[in-house]
């Protein structure tokens, strides 16, 4: 049976280590030329979204694309304010206002 010392072993995981980074360096390289000749193309569709809150009579509307308000008085008219994509743009319904609608646009 042979001995084995800790210098045969440090020469041992010397050469395993060695031969690990040729492989990875390989499979690295392998994969970067891969990646240079492929293209990737990437379709997204955001679905348009209107949200409103009410408080104390101000309308707080918030969409990621075109809206319009439309505030309905009780004698029949109709108030339309319209917006484009918003973090939180506040409107103040008119005096009188009985209902209101928000929606998307376009």
């Amino acid at each position: 049976m042979r001995a084995t010392t800790r210098k045969g072993i440090e020469v041992r995981a010397r050469i395993i280590v060695a031969l690990v980074a040729i492989l990875v360096g390989g499979s690295l390289a392998a994969a970067a030329a891969r990646a240079d000749a492929a293209d990737v193309t990437l379709t997204v569709t955001i679905r348009p979204t209107v949200a409103a809150s009410v408080a104390d009579g101000v309308v707080t509307v918030r969409a990621n694309t075109d809206w319009a308000l439309e505030a309905f008085g009780a004698d029949g008219s109709v108030v339309r304010t319209v917006g484009s994509r918003t973090s939180g743009t506040a409107i103040a319904l008119p005096a009188g206002t009985g209902e209101f609608t928000v929606i998307p646009e376009g």
